[in-house]
């Protein structure tokens, strides 16, 4: 399934750049947008669209340091009803903020996806491409870090020090910019964009969280990615198929699947080609919510883990850690621990 970015992304860049004197109506224009489609929020646009706005962007006329601006830009606006912000800013510690941030970013873009490292006392936040081989632009990463550094110290109970920065592009001539958003040690030439913390700033408190206004916004989240990811008759028959089979234990291949709606495996993929999704990511999709609904009740995670077909708890922990941000232990520690403070 082709990638995409929500319209609200395109809205804040096109207002963006209007204050900097710059009409981004050509650029709408040549990606074949309607301009009327800004005011959708619940419209999308490809990604091939979205970079024909960006380019266009960049090319008319020279911001500095534009890509921290836009950043900046993108951590302010979601103060305005956004609800991954709404989810962060109630969920009580930073690490779940992280996690929640890692798990509902699809509903902005899915193009470039947050990841969550732990290794030993250091905390790596980076970003990733759909597309291994993709080189983030200079001003693409300083956005994208510049806005995750900004949300992250917003929700933060207490002022929040990065460890360093890190990014792949060189050393800019005036490096004030950078110094005044990320106050911390900054590298460059490094082989990811992230940002590095320590572990123990993982616990640090959410400003005013409300645990009961996080399962209300929690569950509206769930919705909407569902309803993102779930058109197409072939790709609602081959979930239900799907659902069937994991909630039985039984194996969840192409080739049964197929068999069970009578048509062949390959006239299957094309099907689910022609409706811009795989049969891979419908069978993730489902294997994820049935996974949130086990480790939300008493069955061992061991046990989860074969019901979903996985051959080793380790593959489904990593499997759930990509879906997620978090692995089935975190997110059932996480579970409890939100259910007794709310009791």
């Amino acid at each position: 399934m082709g990638t995409s970015y929500s319209i609200k992304l395109v809205h804040i860049l096109v207002k963006f750049m209007g204050r900097n004197g710059i009409d981004l109506g050509d650029a709408l224009k040549a990606a074949k947008i309607n301009p009327m489609c800004l005011k959708d929020p619940e419209a999308r646009i490809s990604t091939p669209q979205f970079n024909t706005i960006w380019k266009a962007a960049i090319q008319k006329k020279e911001v500095a340091d534009m890509g921290l601006c836009f950043g900046r830009e993108i951590a302010r606006a979601y103060f305005k009803g956004n609800i991954l912000f709404g989810l962060m800013a109630n969920a009580g510690t930073l690490e779940k903020a992280i996690q929640i941030f890692c798990r509902y970013h699809l509903l902005s873009q899915d193009e470039i996806l947050p990841k969550l490292t732990i290794k030993e006392e250091w905390v790596f936040l980076s970003w990733e491409t759909a597309s291994p081989d993709v080189h983030l632009p200079r001003p693409v990463a300083d956005a994208l870090l510049c806005a995750m550094g900004k949300i992250l110290q917003y929700i933060s109970d207490d002022p929040l020090p990065f460890l360093e920065v890190r990014f792949q592009h060189g050393s800019p001539a005036d490096m004030k910019g950078y110094e005044a958003v990320f106050q911390a040690p900054l590298r460059f030439n490094q082989p990811k964009n992230e940002i590095v913390m320590k572990i123990c700033d993982l616990d640090r408190s959410v400003f005013l969280s409300d645990p009961t206004l996080f399962h209300t916004l929690e569950q509206l989240a769930e919705t909407l990615l569902d309803q993102l990811y779930d058109s197409g008759i072939w790709k609602n028959k081959v979930l239900g198929v799907i659902g069937k089979r994991v909630a039985k234990g039984e194996k969840t291949t192409i080739t049964r699947v197929a068999s069970d709606l009578a048509v062949s495996p390959r006239k299957l993929q094309n099907r689910l080609k022609g409706e811009q999704t795989s049969f891979q990511k419908i069978l993730d999709q489902t294997r994820k919510q049935i996974a949130i609904r086990y480790l939300e009740k008493k069955i061992p995670i061991c046990d989860i883990a074969l019901l979903l077909g996985f051959s080793e708890q380790s593959a489904f922990n990593h499997a759930f850690r990509r879906w997620t941000g978090s692995t089935p232990g975190e997110y059932r520690g996480q579970y409890r621990e939100n259910r007794s403070s709310s009791a």
